[in-house]
């Protein structure tokens, strides 16, 4: 389960308007710019390095590319720095874009509770620090398998408990070691969970599309979805996941597909599933947040982990000086 499962954005199309007139005065006015700059976030194991700056870059220069916004720059001036140059005024979603990291890991379910409030002291994250989501104490006995419940040390389940989804400062995602368990709640606040380590990545899946879900007897409903194909080693990993998970008893029958920290869907699994295929859904997911997430799966996550340190508005007279 892992290149956690939550959140797909919607990307506006930012054109210029096009003006005709027969008038020599006639001139469009100038086309605004937003200039977004993107430092990396240090920490998690990652070792911030030119070559993976340059790699951040490239993908998020590809991820635009595929979704439709045209004239965008993307360069990485120096080992600290990303600049984004996108036409227009994007909304929030197509700035989740550029920066979500598109990490997705498949995951255990190893407990899930229905959030309450915690007490403030312990759910309350900080603008500048993601709330803390794993544990570092490790099992006494050496787990069988990811979904073992040794994982389920005290100091897990005091994160657990301590976690309150009801809080969206915590619903934004956090540390996620793939080595270690994670508790992690969904986008909609209405579900924390514990879940075991990764145990498929990102690198398993070969093909990522989106698609009108198919229903009974093939009838093609109006629910958006994404679609994963994994590799042949990640078919085969997947067909073991699946197998074990069948005749487990609750929540040890359920996988949680994890994107960036948070639980983008958590089934029960109802027989083996051998065909090394995968659907991601949401109640909220339209066409166009659909595409967009395919698209960041199939090129693949971010080596580093991106925040945005700042964005601005400039007109194309502002950015000529």
């Amino acid at each position: 389960m892992k290149k956690a499962m939550a959140v797909a954005t919607l990307v506006l199309l930012v054109a210029a308007p096009s003006l005709t007139s027969c008038a020599a005065s006639s001139v469009a006015p100038p086309q605004g710019q937003t200039r977004v700059t993107l430092t990396p976030v240090a920490g998690g194991g990652d070792q911030i390095s030119a070559a993976k700056m340059a790699e951040s870059a490239r993908i998020i220069r590809e991820r635009l590319a595929r979704s439709g916004v045209s004239g965008a720059e993307v360069t990485s001036p120096d080992v600290s720095t990303i600049v984004v140059v996108l036409p227009g005024s994007p909304d929030q979603a197509t700035l989740d874009l550029v920066s979500a990291r598109a990490r997705i890991g498949f995951r255990p379910v190893l407990a899930v509770a229905v959030p309450d409030a915690a007490t403030p002291s312990s759910a309350t994250a900080t603008p500048d620090a993601a709330p803390a989501s794993q544990s570092t104490d490790l099992p006494t006995a050496t787990p069988t398998s990811a979904s073992d419940p040794a994982y389920l040390t005290p100091g897990v389940m005091a994160v657990f408990d301590s976690t309150d989804c009801t809080n969206p400062a915590n619903r934004r995602g956090g540390a996620d070691d793939p080595m270690r368990p994670l508790v992690a709640c969904d986008p909609a606040g209405t579900a924390k969970y514990v879940l075991g380590p990764v145990e498929l990545e990102g690198k398993d899946i070969a093909q990522a599309s989106s698609n009108l879900r198919k229903g009974t007897n093939d009838v093609t409903t109006n629910q958006w979805v994404v679609n994963l194909q994994f590799s042949s080693d990640g078919a085969k990993k997947f067909a073991s996941i699946t197998t074990r998970m069948v005749s487990a008893s609750s929540p040890f029958n359920r996988f949680a597909m994890v994107l960036d920290g948070r639980v983008v869907s958590a089934p029960s699994v109802q027989s083996p599933i051998l065909a090394g295929q995968a659907e991601i859904s949401g109640g909220d997911m339209t066409r166009a947040s659909a595409a967009n997430l395919a698209s960041k799966l199939s090129l693949g996550e971010l080596p580093l982990m991106l925040t945005v340190q700042s964005e601005q508005s400039v007109t194309s007279t502002t950015a000529s000086r």
